[in-house]
């Protein structure tokens, strides 16, 4: 804090953090971020994996035996090994999401995030939250975490799949001709939502994939550690 004080005195608070973070605000690669939330902003991967399996065993479903196993599972290979029917995944997303609202003020955001937003809106750069999650659920968590301010909007779009439409539709008209924007997520199906939305995507490593099998689908970046976001504002 003495550094960021100390450059207060020669630049404009949003440079002084800018420069922090090691780039400039007007020479932001991004001046849109989308996020996910689950896995990419707050930790909820345990309390999805046990509103899951409470729901399986009323509805004679599989359980999750070993949640790390299921991190190296594509979609598709998610849904096979747990023997969940397609047309059922609708309303066991929604069965999941009201049980877990419950834990929402008590999920927490990953370390190194809450300053890394911080540093992001002193740099310039617009924020919202598109994700599968509902949209109460996210701002309780938010809000418990003191970052609900961060964000422009928070769409709660309710699907499995189809998020690759849901980003193009929000994205149109929020952000100018000539400006790029990227998809923070933390899965597969994160990657392939931007690309048939037509923007970039950062994938963190901290979340509900793996590492392994994020980079066998070749995002954009591939992000390690919360400090390596800095790379999106240029």
């Amino acid at each position: 804090m003495v550094k960021i004080r100390a450059l207060d005195r020669k630049m404009p608070e949003s440079l002084a953090f800018a420069s922090l973070f090691g780039t400039i605000a007007y020479i932001m690669r991004y001046p849109f971020v989308l996020w996910d939330f689950d896995g990419t902003l707050a930790d909820t991967f345990a309390f999805m994996v046990s509103a899951y399996n409470g729901l399986a065993a009323r509805r004679g479903l599989r359980r999750i035996e070993n949640p790390e196993a299921i991190r190296g599972l594509s979609p598709l290979a998610f849904v096979r090994t747990l023997g969940i029917p397609l047309m059922s995944g609708p309303s066991l997303l929604a069965g999941v999401l009201a049980a877990v609202r419950r834990d929402m003020p008590n999920v927490r955001l990953f370390a190194g995030l809450p300053e890394a937003l911080d540093a992001f809106g002193k740099a310039g750069c617009r924020m919202s939250i598109l994700s599968s999650n509902s949209r109460d659920n996210i701002l309780t968590c938010l809000r418990a975490n003191g970052v609900a301010g961060c964000f422009e909007s928070i769409i709660g779009y309710r699907r499995i799949y189809g998020k690759g439409e849901g980003i193009r539709r929000f994205l149109k008209g929020r952000i100018k001709p000539g400006e790029r924007a990227v998809y923070v997520g933390d899965e597969v199906r994160d990657i392939l939502a931007a690309r048939k939305a037509g923007v970039d995507a950062a994938v963190v490593t901290w979340g509900y994939n793996t590492r392994q099998l994020l980079a066998e689908h070749a995002p954009d970046y591939l992000i390690e550690r919360p400090e390596q976001l800095r790379m999106l504002l240029g």
